[in-house]
């Protein structure tokens, strides 16, 4: 469970990327306040939107702890993103916003391997900030294969050309233009890095981008374990990293009915088998806090009342957590026929 404070944090600086993506330094309004954070961390923000209550989100923080002197999220505008549109709307240097600690398991590995990233679109956000963080920090080789549309929707595209002449012979970069390419496929992304025999690879982007990326690199023989994801939809994993919630035992496939305490109400919902609980919400038209609905971050955090469920994948909560009963309900299958599950 996050338990600790929101900080308030004052947007000093706002930057257009791209036609939609704009990215926004963020200092603590108070000056003995700090927010140390580890390349491809991301923050939680409580977002002050007009009419109704704070809103939680995630965005990925895109600046690196050891070249940058402020901190920055980067966001993609997304139609229909309430989140995202007020940010584009409404904030301004300036606005004050308030946020949990940067969090997030997407970080450079303490081994010596080369780096391989790769980031489809906005997926270059997190990619940006470890590929900085190597260079600097480490004397590790990297690659850096990018995946656009077209040259002019390429957010950090000039950064990145920055970075290749800066460390030249340690930065190799794949820039791959849809417009003029084509599609990305399974034997352009073996092309550049089949050459390397045993990289880490980090690959952040659209869900069916990281799944082809993955497949790839997984039947070039690299372990799971040298494989780190960071998707905008369902982890193309198999088994991610998820951990059980306490009394889960098999996955019973029939259909459950899930009692959900949100609100101040209790609303009874069908819950079908392998489906999680917040797609279960949504289809029965409850809004229930979530965010990156990955299973990494702690915005659709609840917790089991009564019965049995699991949790596919988990980054965040901890065994006492766990054990606790608290689950994530993006990520949340259930195994009795009737479950209770509470928001805080």
């Amino acid at each position: 469970m996050r338990t600790e404070p929101l900080i308030p944090v004052r947007i000093t600086g706002v930057v257009d990327e791209s036609a939609d993506v704009k990215t926004f330094t963020l200092e603590p309004t108070t000056a003995d306040v700090r927010l140390s954070h580890a390349a491809g961390q991301f923050l939680t923000l409580k977002l002050p939107v007009d009419g109704q209550a704070p809103i939680t989100r995630t965005y990925s923080i895109s600046s690196c702890p050891v070249t940058d002197r402020r901190l920055a999220v980067t966001v993609k505008r997304a139609a229909g993103g309430v989140g995202s549109n007020w940010l584009y709307e409404d904030a301004a240097v300036g606005t004050v916003l308030h946020t949990y600690p940067p969090a997030g398991a997407f970080t450079l590995d303490p081994s010596d391997r080369v780096v391989h990233l790769f980031a489809a679109g906005v997926g270059i956000t997190p990619i940006i900030s470890l590929c900085k963080f190597a260079l600097a920090s480490t004397d590790r080789p990297a690659l850096l294969h990018y995946t656009v549309r077209d040259h002019d929707d390429a957010p950090f595209l000039e950064d990145i050309r920055l970075l290749e002449r800066a460390y030249p012979g340690r930065l190799a970069v794949e820039v791959h233009a849809s417009d003029e390419r084509g599609r990305l496929n399974a034997s352009t992304i073996r092309s550049v890095t089949e050459h390397e025999p045993n990289p880490v690879s980090y690959v952040c982007g659209p869900d069916g981008y990281t799944r082809l990326v993955v497949d790839t690199l997984t039947t070039l023989g690299r372990p799971a374990d040298a494989i780190r994801t960071e998707s905008f939809g369902p982890s193309p994993v198999a088994g991610g990293e998820g951990s059980g919630v306490a009394g889960a035992s098999g996955t019973d496939r029939r259909a459950s009915t899930a009692r959900v305490r949100l609100d101040g109400a209790e609303t009874v919902i069908p819950w079908p088998a392998d489906t999680p609980l917040i797609e279960a919400l949504d289809a029965a038209g409850i809004v229930a806090p979530s965010s990156c609905r990955q299973g990494e971050c702690l915005t659709c955090e609840c917790r089991i009342v009564a019965g049995n469920a699991s949790m596919r994948r988990n980054n965040v909560l901890d065994d006492e957590d766990i054990a606790c009963g608290y689950a994530l309900a993006c990520q949340l299958i259930p195994h009795d026929s009737d479950v209770t599950v509470a928001f805080s």
